[in-house]
């Protein structure tokens, strides 16, 4: 069957599991099914839904999340285009370069964005091309011009996050897992993602972070984020004390106008990187924002939208809080999602993930634990007192044994504990059988066709060895075969010479049969 995890971001901003489904086919209608099991476990809709080019999800999203926003990887969409582009103009020219810095550009309208993708198309003759044209017509699914005024765009462009969560099942399972054993490997897995959530929160409450500014806001930031969340917030803050300054200043209509001069504007755009490099729009560099303040009720506005992106205010916006003495970071402006309260301790301390929990059982065993705690540690260092302790619990014990019914087998102890686990019972007969293995979409690693570019990094990447005899460090010959040898040459001679003899005496042989042949038949 189809493992098929449902992924999204956390308050740490790591990535976590909201459920999964299993699918014996990758159709509509089984992912029509599987998204309406999640909106019946979860009520509401994501607000936006990243996939990849899938048309039977594609399908299944139209009819089930009308008001999610359906986005399509990125990521996917850019490893196709070697392939398809022409390899003179791909790696010849700066058409690599400049497609990257449209692609890629969150701060660029949709009119600009199709203005300099007309520009780019005309530039290398491509208005005829079919792929160029094809990705184009659905660029509102795909491109981040068309996704700038959805909340919180910025933190999911491509499906990496699923990826990586797909490897990190496979560290617990296969694909020769039953049914069973595959829950048991897949509650392990949530154990260890839920001991990772815990941690990076026991991080978060135990210690206080280093503040590196003396304003209230940044101190105000450490005890309401979370520490991921608050060490981006805390560079915006040190970015608007050190590399902010206003240069212009003016009220209109009781809201206060700023201008805002980034001087580190370069770091903040960077588009893409690739290769430990950078890249920025030199061209298009802005280096001055606009801020609106209303003293009013305190909002604040930037045209970089920052906030709108990430959810956190931006460097210029924290440059205008400072400069008329704001102490606390507005509520508004503290989305609950990056708040380090957002999970309540009693949900943090649930363990019991399955079926209903009985309260007054749980709360009589915590009772008991406590008290027995206690009294060993009040008799710890008095070894007498201590034993004669153990002995009124060993007589406790045995009281019980006397009471209680005969305990079950193991076998029917094996069933309670698969019962307590998955909270139904075990059926006389078994209803639901291990299905037979499904085929995932797509050509399988040894069956599918390689592009070009892959045989090309594959190439590549293989260590090259020195010939022998001409000294060119290559994988396709060696100094026995070397083109250049006298001895390989004069071989590839006489083998071309044994393969003319082999074709004459052949030809021959063809002739005299059919001479005798004809000499027979007159």
């Amino acid at each position: 069957m189809v493992f098929v995890p449902f992924t999204g971001i956390d308050n740490h901003k790591k990535s976590v599991t909201f459920g999964a489904g299993m699918l014996l086919k990758e159709d509509e209608k089984a992912y029509t099914w599987l998204l309406e099991s999640f909106m019946r476990a979860h009520g509401k809709q994501p607000k936006m839904t990243v996939t990849d080019q899938d048309g039977a999800m594609k399908l299944a999203i139209e009819v089930v999340l009308t008001e999610s926003k359906h986005r399509l990887c990125m990521w996917h969409i850019t490893q196709k285009i070697p392939a398809k582009i022409c390899k003179d103009i791909y790696d010849e020219t700066d058409f690599k370069e400049r497609l990257n810095k449209i692609v890629w550009n969150m701060f660029m309208e949709p009119l600009k964005f199709e203005e300099k993708w007309n520009k780019l198309i005309e530039d290398f003759k491509l208005q005829n091309h079919k792929w160029m044209n094809k990705m184009f017509r659905p660029r509102e699914m795909w491109i981040p011009a068309y996704f700038i005024d959805s909340p919180l765009f910025g933190l999911m462009r491509t499906t990496s996050r699923s990826e990586s969560e797909n490897a990190f099942f496979r560290h617990f399972t296969n694909h020769g897992s039953t049914l069973v054993h595959f829950m048991m490997c897949f509650e392990s897995a949530m154990e260890r993602q839920r001991y990772r959530q815990e941690q990076m929160d026991f991080n978060t409450f135990d210690s206080a972070p280093k503040l590196s500014t003396q304003l209230n806001m940044e101190r105000h930031a450490s005890e309401v984020y979370t520490r991921s969340i608050f060490q981006l917030v805390q560079k915006e803050i040190k970015e608007a004390c050190w590399n902010c300054t206003i240069e212009e200043f003016r009220t209109e209509e009781g809201c206060e106008m700023l201008r805002v001069r980034d001087r580190n504007a370069a770091g903040y755009r960077t588009l893409y990187k690739e290769k430990g490099k950078e890249g920025v729009q030199e061209c298009e560099k802005v280096v001055e924002y606009k801020v609106l303040r209303s003293p009013e009720d305190g909002s604040v506005e930037c045209t970089c939208r920052h906030f709108l992106r990430f959810g956190f205010l931006c460097r210029h916006a924290f440059c205008a809080l400072k400069n008329r003495d704001v102490q606390m970071i507005p509520e508004k402006y503290i989305l609950r999602r990056w708040r380090r309260d957002i999970i309540p301790p009693s949900l943090r301390r649930n363990t019991n993930r399955y079926g209903e929990k009985n309260i007054p059982i749980e709360k009589l065993t915590n009772e008991a634990t406590f008290v027995l705690d206690e009294c060993l540690y009040l008799l710890g260092k008095d070894e007498g007192k201590l034993g004669k302790f153990v002995e009124q619990l060993k007589s406790i014990k045995k009281g019980i044994e006397d009471e209680a019914p005969k305990p079950p087998s193991r076998k029917k102890e094996i069933e309670n504990v698969l019962e307590d686990v998955y909270a139904v019972k075990k059926p006389e007969k078994p209803k639901v059988k291990n299905p037979s293995k499904a085929s995932t979409k797509g050509w399988s690693k040894e069956a599918r066709r390689k592009s070009g570019r892959e045989i090309a990094l594959e190439e590549t990447s293989k260590r090259k060895r020195k010939c022998g005899f001409c000294g060119e460090k290559t994988n396709k010959h060696t100094k026995m075969t070397c083109p250049l040898n006298p001895k390989y040459i004069a071989k590839l001679a006489r083998i071309a010479a044994a393969q003319k003899d082999e074709t004459d005496a052949s030809e021959q042989a063809t002739r005299n049969v059919a001479v005798e042949q004809a000499t027979n038949a007159s």
